[in-house]
């Protein structure tokens, strides 16, 4: 297979949030590889391949439940994410940003009273 190198940047470049980037391109070519999963511990199990189309309905869903669960923010409000640094991560971020808010993300080594404090402040 041989790489393509763009000569000119595409259309709309620099002109579009990354929520925006995911949306068109899961609808332009939506079996586009975003990522591969192992399947395991071992790498001999293989990988999943997660595509542009299922991280767009993912982060389409997730915005929903936030709208739905803490509202539409204006003010860019933070809500707070416990929990491992993955695709999952990426899922909320984007969403966040759809609904108007903005991610903090707290580090689950922390134990519970240190993490109240960190989202008091």
């Amino acid at each position: 297979m041989e790489i393509q190198y763009l000569t000119e940047p595409p259309p709309q470049c620099g002109q579009r949030l990354l929520p925006q980037l995911i949306d068109q391109i899961a609808k332009d070519d939506p079996d586009r590889a975003l990522v591969s999963i192992p399947r395991g511990a071992d790498v001999a199990d293989g990988y999943i391949n997660v595509s542009f189309k299922t991280l767009a309905t993912a982060i389409d869903r997730c915005a929903w439940w936030i709208d739905q669960n803490v509202g539409r923010s204006k003010e860019l409000a933070p809500i707070f994410f416990i929990g491992p640094t993955d695709i999952r991560y990426l899922v909320v971020l984007f969403a966040a940003a759809k609904t108007g808010h903005v991610v903090s993300r707290q580090v689950p080594v922390l134990m519970p009273p240190s993490q109240l404090t960190v989202c008091v402040m």
